[in-house]
């Protein structure tokens, strides 16, 4: 019984020892990740059943002799390990979950912020690639304003980025080994990084607002100032033959001329800040390549805008050139006019005395016919006169429609680039006025000659009725008859003078016409001027595109002849090798018959290469089907090898069992019969394999210059 007692004291003990260990075990097992998934009542629990079975394991083992003391005190400390190990595990594990909760709060920031600046992001993306309404200073404004505000909400995502960043390098140093921060500083280094990307994009972006908004406002006033002097160079001021108004013109240019260039410093500010615009769009362009949709188009303009203002400045020298000229005409013109027309009146108004007092008596009769026929020479006197006025009247008509049509050339292209040209009137030329008066004046004197003609034929015709009337009175019915037909032809005259002034009428329609042809021609000018010079820019293309290729066409030739200078040689190398396989061919002839034939047929086929290049690759068929018949000779000879090893091996064999029989017999006789047999047969054997090795010696050397020739023919076939 005591025994028994024993025993079951003892096999308790066990198993509390047992359950014990497993407990311990199990603690041991524990980690980070299995004490996360137990409730938090169950942490208790794990340590209290330690505890529990501890305190079994210390009451069933009082009487029991397995367990010494020493082991329980050791099965003390482990629990008191466990105990600790598993306190550190729930430390941990609440570390861990600290540390979760503030990556995850942390990460949710970020990431936060992250979308926030994608927003901002996009939006300023969206601005940039849409471009400004052309010539919209309010819009640009209002653009100005909302990048402003979009800066502003940057600056505070900065500053929270900048918060979160150091609440971020706080947690790294006090949970560096973390498995999480890895995860934590790349996606905050990613959001900084976007961060200062989109900040510095937004503030390129909001100083080019800025530069294009000086420049539309300097573009804006350059356009207003060259809108006002083509404004005034387009006004309908006439040009009359009137050397104070021509004057009047020209001080009028000049003092446009002195405003230009005063006005000049406009264009410079432009261009300054066009320089600046081009500086942030590149600027732009390089950091973050984004192009700038808004910068060409406000080059274009502005060097639109600097080329009408110089042609505003060329207008007005050209004018004033012009004027200079037409005053100058103008004043030779009025010169030779004046004495003409002074000098025709004072003649119309004796010839009206001289008509008003006919002479009573044929003395003052001829005292005038000799006044008379003076006045005539003094006219005829006069005809260079009237032709040196024509001249100048045409100088001036040819100076003053040049200028009317460059006023005219000018006021088209300014009503082309204008949207809404001023309706003009049209008005009378004076080129039109004063080749009228020189008419006029021409007209005048024409009928005055004619006029002193008849007159003095009158006059004659007069003198001798007088000188014959005494004599002759009985003429004097066919004096007045005649008298009479002298008024009718001079009446005739005077129709003939109408007819000749109807004809001018006529001719200044026809030349109205003529100039209404002209102007229409010189409308038509300049879009023929654009077609020609379209053209001339196609040709000049083509020309390009020709002189492009006959460029390509001499780099092709220069690379053709010197691929043909690198075939050269590479033949003549060629050569050179086949003269190198012709010797190694001939010293081939002493090998087997077999391939002495395919070697013959291989150098044929090489010899025939070189002569006949356009049969070189019929030349390489045949001779893989010669290194392929090579080749199966090769595995044939091969293959009577291995025969022939498998026959020496047989006979081996067949030596050791026949030493084997003289072993067991014994007999002298028949020893040194079975010793002559087998020197016999090793006899034999020493023959077939020196045979053999001779054979295998051959077929290598064979085999050998199969490969050398094979080598050959592929350098051969590279070349």
């Amino acid at each position: 019984l005591s025994l028994w007692h024993e025993s079951h004291i003892n096999l308790k003990s066990v198993v509390s020892w047992h359950y014990l260990i497993t407990e311990i075990e199990t603690v041991r097992a524990s980690n980070v990740a299995s004490i996360k998934t137990l409730l938090p009542g169950e942490h208790q629990q794990v340590l209290s059943n330690l505890q529990s079975r501890f305190d079994d394991f210390l009451e069933d083992s009082q009487e029991s002799k397995i367990f010494s003391v020493a082991d329980i005190a050791q099965l003390e400390r482990e629990v008191n390990v466990c105990k600790q190990y598993y306190q550190e595990l729930l430390k941990s594990a609440e570390r861990e979950e600290h540390e979760e909760s503030v990556y995850n709060l942390y990460i949710s920031e970020v990431r936060n912020i992250r979308l926030r600046l994608e927003n901002c992001e996009d939006r300023l993306i969206r601005q940039i690639r849409t471009p400004l309404e052309r010539d919209d200073l309010p819009e640009s404004v209002v653009r100005i304003s909302e990048q402003e505000k979009l800066k502003k909400e940057l600056d505070r995502l900065k500053d929270d980025l900048e918060t979160i960043t150091d609440k971020c390098n706080d947690f790294f140093s006090q949970a560096a080994g973390s498995p999480s921060i890895p995860t934590l500083r790349s996606e905050l280094n990613l959001v900084i990084q976007n961060m200062n990307q989109v900040y510095s994009m937004s503030s390129i972006y909001i100083e080019k607002l800025k530069t294009v908004n000086l420049v539309l406002k300097n573009t804006q006033g350059a356009e207003a100032l060259v809108k006002q002097y083509e404004t005034k160079l387009c006004e309908e001021d006439p040009l009359t033959a009137d050397k104070s108004n021509i004057e009047n013109l020209m001080g009028t240019l000049k003092q446009w001329r002195s405003e230009v260039d005063e006005k000049r410093e406009v264009f410079h500010a432009l261009e300054d800040e066009l320089q600046k615009a081009k500086a942030i769009s590149d600027q732009m362009f390089k950091t973050h390549k984004e192009r700038d949709l808004d910068f060409d188009w406000h080059k274009e303009k502005a060097d639109q805008l600097t080329e009408r203002w110089q042609n505003v400045h060329s207008q007005i020298e050209n004018r004033l050139r012009d004027l200079e000229t037409i005053n100058k005409s103008l004043k030779y013109y009025r010169d030779t006019y004046g004495a003409l027309d002074n000098w025709i009146k004072q003649v119309e108004e004796t010839q009206q005395k001289f008509q008003e007092n006919p002479p009573q008596n044929s003395k003052a009769l001829a005292k005038q016919l000799n006044e008379q026929k003076m006045l005539v020479s003094e006219i005829e006197m006069k005809q260079n006169k009237l032709d040196e006025c024509q001249k100048y009247s045409e100088q001036y008509s040819t100076a003053v429609k040049d200028y009317e049509l460059q006023t005219m050339t000018y006021r088209a292209m300014v009503d082309s680039q204008q949207k809404s040209p001023v309706k003009r009137r049209r008005m009378q030329s004076s080129s039109d006025f004063i080749i009228q008066e020189f008419m006029d004046l021409r007209t005048r004197y024409t009928a005055l000659v004619t006029l002193m003609t008849q007159y003095i034929k009158f006059a004659g015709d007069s003198l001798k009725r007088l000188e014959e009337e005494e004599t002759l009175k009985n003429k004097e019915a066919l004096v007045r008859g005649e008298f009479s037909n002298l008024e009718e032809q001079q009446k005739a005259v005077l129709n003939e003078n109408k007819k000749l002034m109807a004809r001018i009428s006529e001719l200044e329609k026809a030349l109205e016409k003529i100039r209404k042809q002209k102007l229409q021609l010189e409308e038509e000018l300049p879009k023929a001027k654009e077609d020609a010079e379209r053209e001339l820019k196609k040709q000049q293309k083509k020309m390009e595109e020709i002189c492009l290729q006959k460029a390509k066409a001499e780099q092709e030739a220069k690379r053709i002849s010197m691929e043909l200078e690198d075939v050269l040689k590479e033949k003549e190398a060629a050569e050179q090798e086949l003269e190198r396989v012709k010797q190694l061919t001939l010293k081939a002839e002493v090998q087997r018959n077999a391939v002495e034939e395919n070697l013959r047929a291989f150098r044929i086929q090489l010899e025939e290469s070189n002569m006949i290049r356009k049969t070189f690759e019929e030349h390489l068929r045949r001779k893989d089907t010669s290194l392929q018949d090579l080749e199966q000779q090769k595995k044939a000879l091969m293959e009577e090898l291995k025969k022939k090893t498998a026959e020496e091996e047989k006979l081996l064999k067949l030596i050791k069992e026949m030493e084997r029989d003289l072993e067991l017999q014994g007999s002298s006789v028949k020893n040194k019969f079975r010793e002559k047999e087998i020197t016999d047969i090793r006899r034999q054997i020493t023959i077939i394999g020196r045979e053999t090795c001779s054979d295998i010696f051959r077929e290598k050397q064979d085999i050998k210059n199969i490969e050398e020739f094979q080598q050959i023919v592929d350098e051969l076939t590279m070349a």
